[in-house]
This record gives structure tokens, sequence and C-alpha cells, in this order.
């Protein structure tokens, strides 16, 4: 208010989002679009320490035949060829994952999807589900090559259950793009090399890198208040308006920024310059495409060259 007094509204009772209106795609230019994204659900029943979506409150999902309706729309409708199904986590009720694939087999509808989801939610029933219903590729939240880091997330996985889960989807023909935290609260840098390691020898076509931040009301964005990670609230002076440079990372003691970054390049110049993976790069080209950017490929390899060498 004027006086500068935060005013909190009474929180609102949720709805079933089964019963929101299909969005008006024919307001949308969707032949200028390759996919689609649909959600499926919303927030998620898992509380790792790091993710903003547990505390959003509980888990709600859109019933089956719901969310292949709109599928429906889409793919007969308008023609697309690709969706993506952006559940924060698919498959947290198996049935009513095994029943979107039903009614897609059922329909015999045509197309490409994908699902993000956890690795100790696939099993034989669920891949071999999304795969005779058209998913082709999976997002997993791996987070992290080091055990002691995993139980700092309060992932409840482990090591060993990921190399296994990861198999197994990969031995179901899926193509599979892990997601990773570096730096992660009282993690040493010994852990994040584990990690790159872990990400390397995994069975993964695509790797997704990032410094570990403090999102707002997150376990450990509190907890690095507490212990002085921050010397400011960035995410209150943030919705105040004012510009910071200030990041809420977690810089592991040993470590500057700048270094945090370069072993952040590494893990990217390691994973994706070795031959297996350049090869399915080239592979998903055109012709074209590969001649059109020659010349940027040619500048490239020397700049990845000497960031590899200072590394």
């Amino acid at each position: 208010d004027k006086d500068g007094n935060y005013i909190k509204n009474p929180d609102r009772e949720f709805i079933d989002i089964t019963n929101i209106p299909m969005p008006a795609y024919e307001l949308f230019p969707t032949e200028k679009y390759q996919f689609y994204g649909i959600m499926g659900s919303r927030g998620c029943p898992y509380t790792c320490n790091f993710c903003y979506q547990g505390y959003l409150g509980r888990y709600r999902s859109r019933s089956p035949e719901n969310v292949v309706e709109e599928m429906e729309i889409l793919i007969n409708k308008y023609q697309i060829k690709e969706l993506v199904l952006f559940d924060e986590t698919f498959a947290v009720i198996k049935e009513r994952a095994l029943k979107i694939c039903g009614l897609i087999r059922k329909k015999n509808m045509k197309f490409k999807w994908d699902i993000r989801t956890r690795v100790d939610l696939l099993d034989e029933e669920v891949l071999k589900s999304l795969r005779s219903a058209g998913c082709s590729r999976i997002h997993l939240g791996i987070e992290s090559g080091d055990n002691e880091t995993l139980q700092r997330m309060r992932k409840g996985i482990d090591i060993e259950g990921v190399v296994r889960k990861v198999n197994l989807a990969k031995k179901f023909g899926f193509e599979l793009r892990g997601y990773f935290m570096l730096a992660y609260p009282g993690e040493t840098c010994g852990g994040i090399h584990r990690t790159i390691e872990f990400a390397k020898n995994l069975p993964l076509d695509w790797a997704s890198f990032t410094i570990t931040i403090g999102l707002p009301e997150t376990n450990i964005y509190n907890e690095g208040l507490d212990k002085g990670y921050f010397y400011i609230d960035y995410w209150k002076e943030y919705a105040k308006g004012n510009i910071l440079s200030l990041k809420p990372y977690f810089i592991p003691d040993g470590l500057d920024e700048e270094e945090l970054y370069r072993l952040k390049r590494r893990a990217y110049l390691e994973f994706y310059l070795r031959p297996r993976i350049v090869w399915n790069i080239l592979k998903g080209l055109k012709l074209v495409d590969i001649a059109r950017n020659f010349r940027v490929f040619v500048k490239l390899l020397p700049a990845a060259y000497h960031s590899m060498a200072r590394i």
C-alpha cells in the first residue's frame, strides 16, 4: 500500500483444470509453428529442495480424455506433426500415463511427441506404452552425478538407479535429453567434475548444464539467505524493480564466478565434442544446412579447442 506494507489477498480455491476451455488455436498462425506444447497437469508432488513446483500447491492433472482431445484438435484440424507435453513430471500417476497412450493408439493418431519426467518413474510398461503411442523423446531431470549431492537435493534417486533407468529407456529407442545442475549448495569442485563425467557416460543424446540458482521460496534459497551465500535478498529487491548485478549462485569454496562459468563451458565442450554426439547432430542436419553453416563450424572448432586448453 502507500505506506509500503504488503497486502496478501485470501487464497483462491483450486479449480478443476479439466474444465478449462481449449485454447483458441484459431487465433494462432499455426502454419508458422513446427510443434506445439500442451500442459496436461500443473505442479509436482515431489519436493526437491531446489524446485519451486512443489511449493505452488498440490499436483493437479487433466483427464486423459481431455488431454488427448486437445492433441486431436492440433493433429487433425491444424496438421501439427509434433507436440511437447509440458507436464513437469509425466507419469506421476502411472494409470493416467498409460491411459493417455492407450487413447492415442485407439484413435490411430500418428505424430511425434515429447515428455518430461523423473528417471524413477520409468519402467518397462510405461516405456513400451509411450513408444507404441509415438513418443520419441524423453527429457530427464537427472541433476547430478554425485550421490551426496542428490541426497542434499532430496531427489529420491541415486546414481545406480539413474544408470539402470536411462539404459532401459535407451533400449526402447528413445532420444534422451538430460538436465544437470552445477555448483549445488555444499557441492565441491570434485562433485562438479563427477557430474560432467557421469553425463558423458550415460547414453544421452543431448545434455543441458546450468549453474544452480536459488529460486524464490525454495529451501535452498532460504538456506542461502540464512547461511550468507547472498548478502541481500535478491528476489525481494528484484520484485521491487532494483537492478542488481548479483546472482543468487552458490559458489563452492575455492572457486569464483568466472571459474564456475569455465567449468560449465567445459561440461558442454566435453559432452558435445565427442564423435558419437557430433555424428548424431550431423545426421539430423540436412545437407543444405551443413553447407549453409560450414563456415560457422570451421570458426567454432579453434574456439572450442582453445577453450578446452584453458580449462
